[in-house]
C-alpha cells in the first residue's frame, strides 16, 4: 500500500555530525531521502547536481526539497530555481544570524525558509518570503527528564567556553566560590546520552549568547565583536527539565519570559542569579517547570513539526527570482561568494571552472558595463591569486613529505 505521506529529498552538502538530529525531526512527517551533494558535484559538476535532482523529482514524484545549505555559497539562487517547479523548495538555515544577507538572495527562489532564529524568520516575513522557526536541538525523545539522577553538579556550563568572553564570566564565578562544571567544547565532543546525563544531574544550566570572539578578527561581519544569538542548550535544559539563566539576547524575548528564562547583562549580574537560584530550591524548581513546559509546547520538535505543515500548506504568494523580475539582477558581492565558492569545489576541472566562470557573467546582466567590467577584473584576480595559493600548498605539502 503506497504511503500518503509527503516524499521530501534533504539535500546536504555532506556527512555532518548533526545531520541525524535533522533526519528525525523530519522523519516525523514525510518520508526521506537525503542527498550529499559534495560528492556528486566533484564527480559531475553542479550541473550534473541538478541534472541528478532533476531525475530523482521526476522519477519518483518527490514532494518537497530541503536545502542545508549554510557556508555552502556555491548552491545559489540560479541553483534553486534550476530545480524542477514541481517540488516545494524549502532553505533551512541554523545559521542565519550571521548569513542572512546571502541567504536572503537565495530565498527568493524559495516556497520557504525555515530558520533557528526568530529575528531571522520577521526579517523574511518582512521580505514578503514564507518563514518558520526550526530548531537543531528540540528532540524530546533525547532530551528528558531523569527523576531518578541524583542532582551532584552546582552550575554546568557545556559548549566552548574559549568563544567571547564566556572563559572570563566563568572565571568570575569561580573566583567568587561557585563550583562550576565544564563539559563539551571544540576538541572534546559529547554524546547526546551522556550530554543528557550532565544536564539532569546539574542544580543549573548557564547559558552565554554572544558569538565568536571579541576582537571580531574571525566574524563574518567586519568591525562587529560579537553578535548576540539564541543558543540550543536552553532548549536541551528546559526539556530536560532543569532551570536554565542565559546571557541576554533579542532572540530570547521572543521566545521565553523572564519566569521561565532570567537573564543577566554582566558578570556581577550573573552571579547574583547563580547564588539566587542554588539558594531557593523552590524557585528553581518552578522556573525549571516553567521553561519544560514552553520547551515542551511550542518548541519541541512535534510542535516544530506541526507548525512547519501548517506553514507549507499556508496559502502565500511564492517571492522567487523569477516572480521578482524577468531579468533579475544578482548583487554583484552576491555572485562574488557564489563563482568562489564553485571554483574552489571544482577547481581540478579546468572545463567546469571555464564553464562557472562563463555562466556567472551571464548572470551579471543588469549591471552597467563599467561594473561588470570591474567584477571580471577583480575575478581574473582572485583566480591568479587562488592558483598560485594552490601551488604553493602542493610544494609545501611534498617538502613537508619528503622531510619526513
Amino acid at each position: 500500500m503506497k504511503s500518503s505521506r509527503p516524499k521530501a529529498i534533504v539535500l546536504f552538502k555532506s556527512e555532518r555530525r548533526w545531520c541525524h538530529h535533522v533526519v528525525e525531526k523530519l522523519e516525523m512527517t514525510q518520508e526521506l531521502t537525503v542527498v550529499h551533494a559534495l560528492p556528486i558535484i566533484k564527480q559531475k559538476g553542479f550541473g550534473g547536481l541538478i541534472r541528478y535532482l532533476n531525475q530523482m523529482v521526476e522519477s519518483s514524484s518527490f514532494d518537497r526539497l530541503f536545502l542545508f545549505l549554510d557556508f555552502f555559497y556555491g548552491l545559489d539562487r540560479s541553483f534553486i530555481d534550476s530545480i524542477d517547479s514541481s517540488v516545494q523548495k524549502i532553505l533551512v538555515t541554523l545559521d542565519d544570524i550571521t548569513l542572512h544577507e546571502f541567504n536572503l538572495q537565495t530565498a527568493l527562489a524559495c516556497d520557504l525558509v525555515l530558520t533557528a532564529d526568530p529575528i531571522s524568520v520577521l526579517k523574511y516575513q518582512e521580505a514578503g518570503i514564507k518563514a518558520g522557526l526550526l530548531m537543531l536541538e528540540s528532540s524530546g525523545r533525547r532530551y528528558r527528564p531523569q527523576k531518578d539522577v541524583e542532582k551532584t553538579t552546582d552550575v554546568l556550563f557545556f559548549g566552548n567556553e574559549q568563544l567571547a568572553d564566556r572563559s572570563q564570566f566563568l572565571d568570575f564565578l569561580e573566583k567568587n566560590g561557585i563550583a562550576v562544571r565544564k563539559v563539551g567544547g571544540s576538541t572534546h565532543y559529547i554524546n547526546s546520552d551522556d550530554l543528557v546525563r550532565e544536564i539532569c544531574q546539574a542544580k543549573l544550566v548557564i547559558n552565554f549568547s554572544k558569538t565568536d570572539v571579541l576582537d571580531g578578527q574571525n566574524h563574518v561581519r567586519e568591525g562587529l565583536p560579537f553578535l548576540l544569538q539564541l543558543k540550543g542548550r536552553i532548549l536541551e535544559a528546559g526539556l530536560c527539565e532543569v532551570a536554565c539563566i542565559s546571557e541576554d539576547a533579542p532572540a530570547l524575548r521572543l521566545l521565553f519570559s523572564e519566569n521561565e528564562l532570567p537573564v543577566f547583562r554582566s558578570q556581577e549580574g550573573c552571579l547574583t542569579l547563580v547564588r539566587n537560584y542554588l539558594d531557593d530550591d523552590d524557585r528553581r524548581s518552578r522556573t525549571a517547570q516553567a521553561l519544560h513546559n514552553k520547551c515542551v509546547e511550542k518548541y519541541e520538535d512535534a510542535a516544530l513539526m506541526r507548525n512547519m505543515e501548517l506553514l507549507i500548506d499556508l496559502d502565500y504568494p511564492r517571492t522567487t527570482a523569477t516572480s521578482v523580475s524577468s531579468n533579475p539582477k544578482f548583487p554583484l558581492g552576491y555572485l562574488t561568494r557564489v563563482v568562489r565558492a564553485r571554483i574552489q569545489v571544482v577547481w581540478c576541472k579546468p572545463r567546469e571552472v571555464f564553464r562557472e566562470l562563463r555562466n556567472t557573467l551571464k548572470k551579471t546582466g543588469g549591471h552597467s558595463r563599467k561594473r561588470r567590467i570591474a567584477f571580471l577584473v577583480a575575478t581574473i584576480a582572485w583566480l591568479a591569486y587562488y592558483s598560485i595559493s594552490q601551488l604553493v600548498r602542493r610544494v609545501c605539502t611534498k617538502k613537508s613529505a619528503l622531510g619526513d
